[in-house]
């Protein structure tokens, strides 16, 4: 779970870090609320999809800035010592959701649905942090470190060593 994959070292590895994980987060979460809202006879992937493809304009720039930003302070203040060299990658899995789950719910409830009833902002508050802890910990999260670890092994470049007549000496 914690430290397979690589975390991001510089802003633009940070910023493709956020594509990847904002990608996996916003389409598991649509997913997971357009089945509630209608059911597996619904048309829940389009709408799914449909929700996704708004949700996530909104989710990469809030994450960059502010979740991501926050979650890592948070991380840094309270998970372990011990846990950080190896465990960083899911100290912000954990933290994560603390601060974008709130955001996005809100975001969503209010400026995407118009609901301005406390009421339902609470209920999905709720019910999204049930879901959304578990698929970030269990599967985004390890999905989205261990590719983004492969993509950076695989653009450093290769060393190159000429073999001239003096090195075979």
């Amino acid at each position: 779970l914690g430290g397979v994959g690589l975390m991001p070292q510089n802003k633009k590895q940070s910023l493709i870090f956020t594509f990847m994980m904002a990608f996996g987060m916003v389409l598991g979460m649509a997913m997971y609320n357009a089945l509630l809202r209608l059911g597996m006879d619904g048309q829940w992937v389009r709408t799914a999809l449909y929700s996704a493809r708004k949700e996530y304009l909104f989710a990469v720039p809030i994450a960059f800035f502010l979740g991501g930003p926050l979650a890592m302070q948070l991380t840094l203040r309270y998970w372990p010592e011990k846990w950080r060299a190896e465990n960083f990658g899911l100290g912000m899995s954990v933290f994560t959701p603390f601060i974008m789950v709130p955001i996005m719910t809100v975001l969503i409830t209010v400026g995407f649905h118009g609901n301005y009833n406390p009421q339902a902002v609470l209920y999905g508050l709720g019910r999204n942090y049930l879901f959304a802890w578990p698929l970030q910990i269990l599967l985004i999260g390890p999905i989205v470190r261990k590719s983004f670890g492969q993509m950076m092994l695989m653009s450093k470049p290769a060393v190159k060593c000429a073999i001239t007549n003096e090195n075979r000496r």
